[in-house]
């Protein structure tokens, strides 16, 4: 488990009785949850459990049926969540990574970055008709700040290519690159280490607790990877028909009797 960054009065994100239903199925079924500054909360459990919908609600692609969802920004005041904007919520500091990779696959790795450095352009309309000084030194300090957001996650030598040529870990670190581009304070990483093998899995473990305390971000992780979780979670959620049905560090969630149950003929907890 990682060096635990949290503290009892640093509430970052407060989901309150979540609840939402596809066609009469329930996705998820009043849950709720904090997560805290700085520290790194895993959301597991079997396929279907409902964790992707939690994402989906938090970053305003889905609108819950019931509950509330509240953002406490550093230094700002609280906002809540829902009904904005998968765009508003990314400017107040909240980024994502999706399960499937979502790169601009024809366009090349420093622009795919560059894509999600602009949400933190403040460049006019008519400066970008004009293409004023000020325009074309914005645009210049893009490219420079993307680049070096590429050298931290050692992609710099793909810096022209394609997305789409990139071998797979590499595409992971781009998707995870351009959310950094954002500059969020709240990550949200969905399934990091789908696709990757041991080795580049112990890779993203140490990056991730790199990340965390070189950007003082607050991770909230989906992962079926057990390893990872338990390596570098301080905190585990687990989630079963989108109920909650445990919650705390590691080694107590692992021992609980709901989650070996859970967990049956799917995958063990080791």
């Amino acid at each position: 488990m990682s060096e635990n960054y949290a503290s009892p009065d640093s509430t970052l994100l407060q989901v309150d009785q979540l609840t939402l239903e596809f066609g009469g199925l329930r996705a998820l079924d009043h849950l709720s949850f904090q997560v805290q500054s700085q520290e790194i909360l895993a959301l597991i459990g079997p396929n279907g459990a409902g964790k992707t919908t939690c994402f989906q609600c938090i970053t305003g692609f889905l609108p819950p049926k019931l509950g509330e969802i509240h953002l406490h920004p550093p230094h700002h005041q609280t906002q809540q969540l829902n009904g904005l904007k998968p765009y508003q919520i990314a400017q107040l500091g909240v980024a994502r990574t999706f399960q499937s990779i979502r790169l601009y696959e024809k366009q090349s790795v420093l622009e795919n970055v560059m894509m999600g450095r602009q949400i933190r352009t403040k460049t006019s309309m008519l400066g970008v008709l004009l293409r004023d000084r000020r325009t074309r030194a914005a645009e210049q300090q893009i490219r420079e700040d993307s680049f070096q957001l590429l050298k931290r996650m050692e992609l710099e030598q793909y810096a022209q290519a394609t997305a789409d040529s990139l071998p797979y870990a590499a595409q992971r670190r781009l998707e995870i690159a351009r959310a950094l581009a954002t500059e969020p304070f709240l990550l949200l990483l969905d399934e990091p280490a789908a696709g990757l093998n041991r080795q580049e899995t112990e890779a993203l473990d140490e990056l991730l607790v790199e990340l965390r305390k070189e950007f003082q971000l607050t991770i909230l992780l989906i992962e079926h990877d057990m390893q990872l979780v338990m390596k570098i979670s301080d905190r585990i959620i687990v989630l079963d028909h989108g109920r909650k049905i445990a919650e705390g560090p590691p080694q107590e969630v692992r021992q609980h009797p709901e989650v070996i149950r859970a967990y049956l003929g799917e995958q063990a907890i080791s």
